[in-house]
């Protein structure tokens, strides 16, 4: 999911997409599509400025909820199943 604000993904507001969308207690493609999109760019968003940076709290707590919700195991990397 784009944001106008700056160029590249919205992560958060794609994580919480996810979120919501596994609270409708489907597993639609739809919801398969954005935790794939999560998975691929773990990385980007959990490490905004790269291995050399620290990670992003916020991103490491949204991508657990991610997980938790869609039956992933959060204390792995983050949006895994």
């Amino acid at each position: 999911m784009g944001n106008w604000a700056f160029e590249g993904p919205d992560y958060p507001r794609t994580a919480l997409t996810a979120v919501a969308l596994a609270a409708a207690g489907t597993q639609d493609p739809a919801l398969r599509k954005v935790v794939a999109f999560l998975r691929a760019h773990t990385e980007d968003f959990l490490l905004p400025d790269g291995q050399a940076g620290a990670p992003d709290t916020r991103a490491a707590a949204l991508l657990a909820l991610v997980a938790e919700s869609t039956g992933g195991n959060p204390g792995r990397s983050a949006a895994t199943t």
